[in-house]
């Protein structure tokens, strides 16, 4: 597999997933374009009930949780490519934290999958801005859509 380095440069796809819809995306992305890929995991993994009880409270406040190291230097790439599940019309909170740890000066795509309705846009986007970042796009994507 290549590395993205054309004229977008250097791409990584960050992804957090708790069911695996936003996992199988992230890996069909990354074979798509030949993007480095990179699991966000929570230091303390959820369970279905944490998820959708403290989760979505957290999710719906722009909260973010503590997140396991990455094991990647954010400042090798150009471009990251954010894949987040919506949980109560906003991302996860693990999507919080690692956008929460961009340089400056990265340009972000946004995919936002969702099992039913569709996700509040405008905070994301203003969370990766107010990082010094460039929102290149935001899609919305029903899981059922996802292979």
């Amino acid at each position: 597999m290549k590395k993205e380095t054309d004229e977008k440069g250097r791409e990584l796809i960050l992804y957090y997933s708790l069911g695996g819809t936003t996992k199988r995306y992230a890996e069909a992305r990354a074979e798509e374009t030949g993007a480095e890929i990179c699991q966000i995991l929570e230091q303390k993994p959820r369970t279905l009930l944490t998820a959708f009880v403290p989760g979505c409270i957290q999710s719906g406040k722009l909260a973010a949780t503590p997140i396991q190291p990455l094991g990647r230097d954010l400042d090798e790439y150009d471009v990251f490519t954010l894949a987040a599940p919506v949980w109560a019309g906003h991302q996860a909170p693990a999507i919080n934290a690692v956008i929460a740890r961009f340089p400056a000066g990265k340009r972000v795509r946004v995919v936002m999958i969702s099992g039913g309705g569709s996700a509040k846009t405008e905070p994301i986007k203003k969370l990766i801005e107010e990082r010094g970042c460039q929102v290149t796009d935001i899609l919305q994507i029903a899981a059922k859509n996802v292979p």
